[in-house]
C-alpha cells in the first residue's frame, strides 16, 4: 500500500482537458498548425534552444501533438478519495495551473491530518545555519499545510468538501534563482530547476511517514 502521494506542477483530475486550461488563449493546441502550435508551446513553456532546429522539430511534433491530444481530451471518472496523504508541489507563477487548481488535488485525499506527513509551515520558509541541509531546501519553498485552501475551485464530486486531512501544498518560488538573465525557461520547470531542493525536501518529508 503506497504511502503518500506525490504530485508536481498540474491540476487536480476533475479540473483535466481544455475547457480549465489556464491559456483561454489557446486551451487546445494539439491540432493547430505547425507555425502556431510551435508559438503556442513556446508561449506556454519557453523557447527552448534544443528545439530550434528544424530537423529536431520535425521528429518531435508528432509526439508533441499525441501528448496533447491525450491531455485535451482526457475526462476524469473520480472515484472516492484516496485514503492517502497528498503533497501537491508547485511553483509561484507557473502559467500552466491556477494555485486554486493545485489546491483542488486536497479534494482526492481523505485521511486524517494527523498522518498527513509534515509540512513546511503557513509562510515562507527560510534557510539557517549554513545554508545546507534542510534549510537550503526550505529557503526555496512555501508551506501551505493541510488544505487551507479548501473550498477554492470546482469540488469534485462526492467527498470534495471533506478531502483536505492529510493534503498540504508546497511552492517553489517561481524560476530558480540560480538562473541567470538570458534563461529561457519558465516556472513550470520545477523538477529540472529544483533538482537538489525536491529531494532534501523529500529526504525531509518521507521518514514522517513511517
Amino acid at each position: 500500500m503506497p504511502r503518500k502521494l506525490y504530485v508536481c506542477g498540474n491540476r487536480a483530475p476533475h479540473l483535466s482537458g481544455a475547457r480549465n486550461d489556464p491559456d483561454q488563449l489557446s486551451p487546445s493546441i494539439a491540432a493547430l498548425p505547425d507555425d502556431r502550435f510551435w508559438a503556442c508551446f513556446e508561449r506556454r513553456y519557453g523557447a527552448n534552444p534544443d528545439l530550434a532546429s528544424p530537423s529536431i522539430r520535425a521528429y518531435i511534433l508528432p509526439l508533441l501533438r499525441a501528448d496533447f491530444r491525450l491531455v485535451e481530451s482526457y475526462v476524469c471518472v473520480c472515484g472516492d478519495p484516496l485514503e492517502l496523504p497528498i503533497a501537491a508541489v508547485g511553483a509561484e507563477g507557473d502559467s500552466r495551473y491556477l494555485p486554486e487548481q493545485l489546491s483542488r488535488w486536497a479534494a482526492h485525499c481523505c485521511v486524517p491530518s494527523a498522518i498527513g506527513g509534515r509540512g513546511m509551515g503557513s509562510e515562507q520558509a527560510s534557510g539557517g545555519g549554513d545554508g545546507g541541509g534542510e534549510g537550503e531546501a526550505a529557503a526555496h519553498i512555501t508551506g501551505r499545510v493541510n488544505g487551507v485552501v479548501q473550498g477554492q475551485g470546482e469540488g469534485a464530486g462526492a467527498g470534495a468538501d471533506a478531502g483536505a486531512s492529510g493534503f498540504s501544498e508546497h511552492w517553489f518560488t517561481g524560476i530558480s534563482p540560480e538562473q541567470g538573465a538570458e534563461y529561457w525557461g519558465t516556472a513550470h520547470r520545477i523538477v529540472l530547476d529544483y533538482p537538489k531542493e525536491l529531494q532534501e525536501y523529500l529526504a525531509m518529508d518521507l521518514p514522517t511517514l513511517y
